[in-house]
Parts: structure tokens; C-alpha cells; sequence
């Protein structure tokens, strides 16, 4: 079985080609995952849908929750750093082991960090120990976290980072803009919300 991302598209060539055997076009992520050969279609197919499943709800989850603004993403970064890891090169590689899912780089790690940071309302504070002066890539060794008053009643649910400071960026293909009126992830019910 040859497996091709873009496969509507490059599906089509192929039924046009001499090249034998049946086109079947997916359209999900076969970048990562299961896609085993030995097996039927049917056991395929349910291979797939049960690793799409967890892919698609770790994403889901990373939309501000009702219950304090937070995704899961920033929330167990809040969370990590309140027991106790504030040096960003102890928080990170703690942060992969538990929510290894999302499969993020530093920069994209620090980028999350950095909204929580750079907030009107921050839920944690930066010390840069001596480093460039900057919350980049440049320096990390010396980067480290505080979390806020502020960031203690978010993660107690007792304040809402969304109602605070608003948001203003593109999660898959959506933009969350503002402080209503937002896509949130309900933790309760499991499921998208417009709230």
C-alpha cells in the first residue's frame, strides 16, 4: 500500500496512469501515526479513526477552555510551572513527556509561554537571568518563569485569561479574536462551545 499526502489530488493522476491497483484517496493526516499493511481495510480504517480520534481532540483542546481561558497547552505549562519548574530548559522536556501529543519544538513552546507573558494580565513573569533582554530562542538556557497572582486565580478557575487580556491568534484555520464571541472548549461536555 503506497500512502501519499494530497491523495485526492495525486489520486486522480494515479487513476489516470498505468499503474495498477485500487486508488483510495484519504484525507486526513497520514503524516503521523499507524498505517499498517498487514492488515484489512476495515481493521485499516479503525487504525486510523482511533489515532485521528486522539489527534483531533488534543486539538480541539488547545481552544480556550470555559472554565479559565486556558487551552490544555498553556494550561499544563501554568501548571508545571506552579509545582515548581521555572527554568524553560526543565520546563520544556517536562512538558513533552506529558503532553508528548502535541509534539511542539522549544520555539513553539516558548511562543505560548510568551502569550501568557506579554499579556496585559500576565500569568507569569520572565526573568532572563543576564540573557539578550528578549523572550526569544536566543538565550533560552538563561530564561525563567514566575507565575503571577494572576495566574494562580486562573488556575484555580477563579479568573478567565480571555476575559482578561483577549486573544488575537489563528488556531487551525481559526481566528480567535477578541474577549466574546469565541470558539472555547468546554472540559465538562467535550466539545466546542461558541461562548
Amino acid at each position: 500500500m503506497l500512502h501519499i499526502i494530497n491523495g485526492e489530488s495525486t489520486a486522480g493522476t494515479l487513476r489516470q496512469s498505468c499503474i495498477e491497483g485500487e486508488k483510495i484517496s484519504f484525507r486526513d493526516a497520514l503524516i503521523c501515526g499507524p498505517t499498517p499493511s498487514e492488515v484489512s481495510r476495515n481493521e485499516w480504517h479503525r487504525i486510523r479513526a482511533l489515532h485521528l480520534s486522539d489527534y483531533y481532540q488534543a486539538h480541539l483542546q488547545r481552544f480556550p477552555s470555559l472554565q479559565n481561558g486556558l487551552g490544555r497547552i498553556e494550561n499544563k505549562s501554568l501548571e508545571l510551572i506552579n509545582h515548581g519548574l521555572h527554568r524553560l530548559v526543565d520546563l520544556f522536556p517536562k512538558f513533552g513527556e506529558s503532553e508528548h501529543i502535541y509534539g511542539l519544538g522549544d520555539s513553539q513552546f516558548l511562543i505560548s509561554l510568551k502569550r501568557l507573558a506579554q499579556a496585559s494580565a500576565p500569568l507569569v513573569s520572565v526573568n532572563r537571568n543576564g540573557g539578550n533582554g528578549k523572550l526569544n530562542s536566543d538565550g533560552v538556557q538563561e530564561i525563567d518563569f514566575e507565575i503571577t497572582d494572576t495566574g494562580r486565580a486562573v488556575l484555580k478557575r477563579e479568573a478567565d485569561f480571555v476575559s482578561l487580556n483577549g486573544v488575537d491568534h489563528w488556531l487551525g484555520g481559526v481566528h480567535l479574536a477578541g474577549r466574546e464571541n469565541l470558539w472555547r472548549w468546554d472540559t465538562v461536555s467535550e466539545r466546542l462551545v461558541l461562548a
